[in-house]
């Protein structure tokens, strides 16, 4: 009986393997949705981040200047911030390559700052951003309690204020 139990359990890991080899696991549960057992739920995150590894430094190659950088990452945020906000379903919004690279775009961002001198300048506009951001929190969580997957606000809104608290705080 345990055998069986056991072997119900994750049966379903030969079907879905190869987005975990591939790092592609976050858009199998995108589209898939996700699985029945959650022994490697968790590896989304490292498919994503594997994704960001490989698509950084192909976006770099193209952006020679440092103008071209700024642009290449302006329009991943904004790519990412429209993706979130205009996704119907939250899991797809908290899964999707886009939307949970943008910490490591806020980050790359600081370093190319840093690296041309800007981020001084940078950092007062950072800082009422964060003040923006701490009070829209504030919002989202009085309005929701809830920090799970279904508080939409948070999920649309809440994690790329989160993501501009930790980049000033970093800056």
């Amino acid at each position: 009986l345990f055998s069986q139990q056991l072997y119900h359990y994750y049966s379903g890991l030969g079907e879905i393997q190869g987005s975990y080899w591939f790092y592609s696991s976050n858009w199998n549960m995108i589209n898939n949705g996700l699985p029945r057992q959650p022994l490697f739920f968790h590896f989304w995150s490292l498919a994503v981040e594997e994704q960001f590894y490989v698509v950084w430094p192909i976006l770099f190659l193209i952006c020679k200047s440092a103008r071209s950088k700024y642009i290449g990452i302006v329009c991943v945020l904004a790519l990412s911030l429209i993706n979130r906000v205009n996704s119907g379903v939250p899991l797809h919004a908290y899964l999707n390559s886009l939307t949970a690279a943008e910490p490591l775009s806020l980050g790359c961002l600081l370093c190319i700052l840093q690296q041309d001198g800007l981020l001084e300048q940078a950092k007062r506009i950072l800082i009422k951003a964060a003040y923006l951001s701490a009070a829209f929190l504030c919002v989202v969580f009085v309005r929701d309690h809830d920090l799970q997957i279904t508080n939409t606000w948070l999920i649309k809104y809440g994690y790329s204020a989160i993501d501009i608290l930790i980049v000033a705080i970093f800056a």
